[in-house]
């Protein structure tokens, strides 16, 4: 299980614009911290995304944002599905799902998320069809405070800060990553900081290392990916150990760090490419084209 906290009050930014193509996102470059054991692996067709069935067990706390918050969850998962051979099938409250998302009652209950199929995890298959079925949540999504009149492409760039759409955008995204395997990015070993002493006993902040059996798949820290946590300078330390910064190339990583990402990072995408391979080159070089118009200007 995963918990995030809230974007309340936090910098959110889009990444600087990278105009690559894809075939420069080629696995050399892969960052993420993802647990390998918890990826989905239901049966399928190999010509067709593999299906995982998503479902609100509760309606949102204020009915007038009920339709339009569901309807943007729906559209939001989207961006992963743009990467990863998969697809997010959003059912009624009855029938199985894999997911299960339930809307807080305040803010301050934040959001988390299980870790890929831990949110189906059961002793049998008979367990495992009860608990699909049931309205136990997989995900929980604190009270958002997004405007409901409006879509994420309507908050224009001098108000990135803003922590409605964007702020219940990014939650989404963040933890639909954790719902497809991803840990923090922020708790990887390969991290070039230290966390300060108060830190330490968040399990938030705790560096991943996953349990006997677990295989975690780790790479390069990426600044970018959707699953860091935006970091004030009084958090974390540098370990120079692990790099080879200079005081200017370190001051700016702590500003970068401060910012909460609000799109799939480049790395992102690699890591959802890989785990659930499938999509053809077309497909992707559309989605990343689509993508960098989104960030330019």
């Amino acid at each position: 299980m995963a918990t995030c906290k809230s974007c309340q009050d936090k910098p959110i930014q889009s990444p600087p614009s990278h105009h690559s193509s894809l075939r420069d996102l080629i696995p050399d470059n892969q960052t993420y911290v993802a647990a390998q054991n918890n990826l989905w692996k239901e049966p399928h067709s190999t010509d067709e995304p593999q299906v995982i069935y998503c479902k609100f067990v509760n309606d949102h706390p204020n009915p007038s944002y009920d339709a339009r918050i569901k309807s943007f969850v729906q559209e939001w998962v989207k961006d992963w599905e743009l990467y990863a051979f998969i697809h997010f099938k959003f059912v009624a409250k009855e029938e199985p799902a894999h997911i299960r998302i339930k809307f807080g009652q305040t803010e301050v209950e934040g959001a988390w998320s299980a870790i890929g199929n831990d949110s189906v995890a059961a002793n049998s298959p008979e367990e495992k069809k009860k608990l699909m079925l049931s309205v136990e949540p997989s995900m929980l999504f604190g009270d958002f405070s997004a405007d409901p009149n409006k879509m994420p492409e309507d908050v224009p760039d001098d108000q990135i800060y803003h922590v409605g759409v964007d702020c219940a955008r990014t939650t989404v995204l963040h933890e639909f990553g954790h719902a497809l395997g991803l840990h923090h990015e922020h708790a990887s070993p390969k991290a070039l900081f230290v966390w300060a002493a108060d830190k330490l006993g968040n399990n938030n902040y705790q560096m991943v290392t996953g349990s006997p059996g677990d295989e975690i798949n780790v790479s390069a820290f990426d600044m970018w990916s959707i699953m860091r946590y935006p970091l004030a300078e009084k958090d974390v330390d540098w370990d120079k150990s692990r790099g080879s910064m200079n005081d200017h190339e370190w001051l700016k990583f702590k500003q970068d760090l401060q910012i909460r990402p609000i799109r799939l990072s480049e790395g992102d995408k690699v890591w959802a490419i890989t785990a659930y391979p499938g999509r053809n080159h077309p497909e992707l070089e559309a989605a990343r084209a689509k993508w960098a118009g989104t960030i330019q200007g």
